[in-house]
């Protein structure tokens, strides 16, 4: 994928760049030939004002939507796979994390219950706008440890966004902070999307990261708003998707789209994607074997 995501390579972005999984929300009422065709109308309007663009991205689509067959036959979008998100779906008889333990097998049990034990004298604290701005800093420089850390980059983030979203969308945006003797040493951010819930952002400090098991905790923390916010599911995201799976997450094969500008790029385009493969890895079952039925 770096080679594709050269940097003398300028790419259009159709779909929220910063969300994982599902890019866009629409209305349920506009049909999908109408949704496409006023989002490329506006594509051919970027294209008439910006010379440089060379490749265009429709980012993503769960592997049901039926848009997707509009966007190959009549938009000749070619269709490529990056890694799988990985989504957790939660049962509404759950009230807490506890109660997701009692479906685990004793080994994954044992593992959460260690993980909450080490993490547990660390302070996890909401933060609020003011809050955030004061740590901004230590946010950024978390968030850069994480992407020094990833193996696939699509846009940095400016930490100011995350000042901004929590003042104009409290209810939905929470950043959390993770506290060692005041010290911040990781972050998480989610958001509520209508009855799912995102895992965003992560910062984590990797000096302290394995001795409080702090990503772990992090993850187990994600559930237990999932299940408090009344999530019907969470989703997690790309990479380090055998911890994820840890706690239930399960993978799912999205679909993007890509079309170059010229129509003589189509083939070197082809050629490009050919050589993208989703990165494999150890899918672990934890929840005892009636869950899967």
């Amino acid at each position: 994928m770096r080679k594709f995501l050269n940097k003398k390579i300028k790419i259009l972005i159709a779909g929220n760049i910063f969300a994982t999984g599902k890019g866009f929300q629409f209305n349920k009422e506009i049909p999908n030939d109408i949704i496409l065709q006023e989002i490329n109308k506006v594509i051919d309007t970027i294209y008439s004002n910006i010379k440089t663009i060379n490749y265009t991205i429709f980012k993503e689509f769960y592997p049901a939507d039926e848009k997707v067959s509009l966007l190959e036959e009549k938009y000749k979008y070619i269709k490529f796979h990056i890694d799988d998100i990985m989504e957790l779906k939660l049962d509404s008889n759950w009230q807490l994390f506890e109660d997701i333990l009692k479906e685990f097998k004793t080994k994954y049990r044992s593992r959460s219950k260690q993980v909450i034990l080490k993490s547990n004298i660390l302070e996890i604290k909401e933060l609020k706008g003011t809050e955030i701005k004061e740590n901004s800093k230590r946010i950024a420089n978390l968030y850069q440890q994480v992407l020094k850390n990833s193996d696939f980059n699509i846009g940095v983030f400016n930490v100011e966004t995350f000042i901004s979203l929590k003042e104009k969308l409290p209810k939905q945006y929470q950043v959390y902070g993770y506290f060692l003797e005041k010290e911040m040493i990781g972050f998480r951010t989610s958001f509520k999307t209508n009855n799912a819930l995102e895992a965003s952002f992560i910062g984590i400090d990797y000096t302290k990261n394995l001795k409080y098991n702090l990503y772990q905790r992090m993850l187990i923390d994600y559930v237990n708003e999932g299940i408090t916010k009344k999530a019907t599911k969470i989703n997690f995201g790309r990479t380090a998707e055998t911890i994820k799976s840890c706690v239930g997450a399960e993978p799912v094969r999205m679909k993007l789209y890509v079309k170059s500008r010229k129509k003589m790029g189509r083939f070197l385009l082809k050629l490009i994607i050919s050589n993208i493969n989703p990165t494999e890895f150890s899918l672990r079952k934890p929840f005892k074997k009636m869950y899967y039925r």
